[in-house]
């Protein structure tokens, strides 16, 4: 993965249910790689609308 320039940690944490959505407005370029995270810890149960 390409190491973006200026680029800041940050740690997402949040606890719901399977039945119940979390909506966050996020940089297009980032959508992707937080869904790649999240599949990557919860088994590929990230599903990311972008609208």
């Amino acid at each position: 993965m390409a190491q973006n320039q200026g680029a800041k940690k940050f740690r997402l944490v949040a606890v719901i249910t399977r039945d119940t959505s979390l909506d966050l407005m996020v940089l297009n370029t980032l959508a992707p790689l937080i869904a790649e995270a999240y599949d990557l810890v919860h088994g590929g149960n990230c599903v990311v609308t972008c609208y």
